[in-house]
């Protein structure tokens, strides 16, 4: 598995024009719709970095990978024999590509609805999130530990979100990576 981040305050205007130019049409019209300039960007730098890896790790020219998605929106490309998956938050865009089945989240530590929290976490997490003693940034790093954890999985196995309460942190039977970088936590299943 290898993994790379990208800012988006990193993406010239020239490779903006290029990735997004090798776009199919209808991504190329989602992103035309998007109302903020930030949300462009991140789709753009996300099939960006995901275009650069892919043809690093496997040898294909850019321009000759096409990407397409399944029935629930997971990507993938017939160019190559690779599977990979791409989020973004804020500034930042995880890709991670893998020989095997692959879903990452990455988001920024940020205030939440302690109905979110409670919507998403089971007993045991909640317990986790609030333990006694800690600060309101240690709870809120804890709870999107729990959150990219669960979104990786959902993009993992190309599902679209289901019953968060269903999905258990401290159960994990597959590989993973959590992180920190930066006030974003990431998780990288596979």
């Amino acid at each position: 598995m290898i993994k790379n981040l990208l800012n988006i305050r990193d993406v010239s205007d020239k490779e903006y024009e290029k990735y997004f130019l090798l776009m199919n049409p209808e991504k190329q019209q989602r992103v035309e719709r998007f109302r903020f300039e930030d949300g462009k960007k991140r789709t753009v730098a996300g099939e960006m970095l995901a275009r650069k890896m892919i043809s690093g790790q496997c040898k294909i020219n850019e321009e000759k990978i096409v990407f397409k998605t399944g029935e629930k929106g997971k990507p993938y490309t017939k160019s190559v024999n690779i599977y990979f998956n791409i989020s973004h938050s804020d500034e930042l865009v995880l890709c991670a590509l893998n020989e095997n089945p692959i879903g990452v989240d990455i988001e920024k530590i940020r205030d939440i609805n302690e109905m979110v929290i409670r919507h998403t976490c089971n007993a045991g997490e909640l317990e986790y999130v609030y333990e006694s003693g800690i600060s309101r940034e240690e709870s809120l790093k804890r709870f999107f530990e729990i959150w990219t954890y669960k979104e990786a999985c959902f993009k993992f196995r190309g599902t679209g979100i289901e019953d968060f309460q269903a999905l258990d942190f401290f159960k994990c039977k597959r590989q993973r990576e959590n992180g920190v970088i930066n006030g974003y936590v990431y998780c990288i299943i596979y």
